[in-house]
């Protein structure tokens, strides 16, 4: 998924630590991180996220 590290969709733009506990409530674990996407000065703004359910993660 798509994540923000700043709110650049306004204050109710969530971010990425906000869904790390939002979907471990659900059962999800974050595992990796991929694409960067930054802006002109270099800075990182949003990362795509990977979840797995943790009865997939228990299941290998």
């Amino acid at each position: 998924m798509e994540t923000w590290l700043t709110r650049s969709y306004g204050p109710d733009t969530p971010l990425l630590t906000e869904m790390v506990d939002l979907l471990a409530s659900a059962g999800f674990t974050l595992v990796e991180l991929g694409e960067q996407f930054r802006d002109q000065r270099r800075r990182v703004y949003s990362v795509d996220a990977v979840f797995f359910s943790d009865r997939f993660i228990s299941s290998l």
